[in-house]
């Protein structure tokens, strides 16, 4: 082997001299970083909201179809309180409006245009 090819390959590898103590200082903290750590799989964290909670019960290693069922329960509570506010607190008291401490001193007034709706206004009767 020539010398020119020799002084070449030498200058890939760094003399052991000249880096040796900082790379063994750094070495070595991160080896008692590392040793420091603690070994095996890690503590499963359990859920702490009640969001976290429903997602780990029904969605998590064992899925369930309860969360359909309190989908539709849930969905067909809102559209009858939707309903009961809309039209059918009015059916259940024959039509008539609830019973308000002002309501005798309101009435409907009919001067507005049919086309608008008819606005409360307050009795001159009192």
């Amino acid at each position: 082997m020539s010398y020119v090819v020799r002084r070449g390959i030498s200058t890939l590898i760094p003399p052991k001299a000249i880096g040796a103590a900082k790379d063994a200082a750094r070495m070595e903290r991160v080896g008692n970083f590392y040793g420091k750590l603690p070994r095996g799989r890690a503590p499963e964290v359990k859920p702490s909201g009640f969001f976290a909670r429903y997602h780990a019960k029904h969605f998590g290693k064992n899925p369930t179809a309860k969360p359909l069922v309190h989908l539709i329960v849930a969905m067909t509570l809102l559209g009858y309180s939707i309903q009961y506010v809309t039209h059918l607190r009015m059916s259940f008291l024959s039509h008539k409006p609830l019973a308000h401490p002002f309501t005798k001193y309101l009435q409907v007034t009919t001067r507005t245009m049919p086309t608008e709706f008819s606005m409360f206004s307050i009795r001159d009767e009192w």
